[in-house]
This record gives C-alpha cells, sequence and structure tokens, in this order.
C-alpha cells in the first residue's frame, strides 16, 4: 500500500513464487507483478 498522510494513492501487486521461476533471481526473493498510483 503506498500512502499520501492518512490517503491511500496506490498499491503494488507482488508476485512471492518469483524467485522459483526465475534463475537469475536470487532465491526467496519478491517479484513486482504491477503497481498503481492514482494521479488526482
Amino acid at each position: 500500500m503506498i500512502k499520501n498522510g492518512d490517503d491511500i494513492i496506490g498499491y503494488f501487486k507482488l508476485d512471492l513464487a518469483y524467485a522459483s521461476k526465475y534463475d537469475f533471481c536470487p532465491k526467496n526473493a519478491i517479484g513486482l507483478r504491477a503497481f498503481v498510483i492514482d494521479k488526482q
């Protein structure tokens, strides 16, 4: 969750199994699949 003061303005979509799918990734690393930030 991304906050600006008390307002939620965005979020991240994480992939907890990312490291098991890709050899270049360190073991137990978390992948970032997407993020959303509100422009208003």
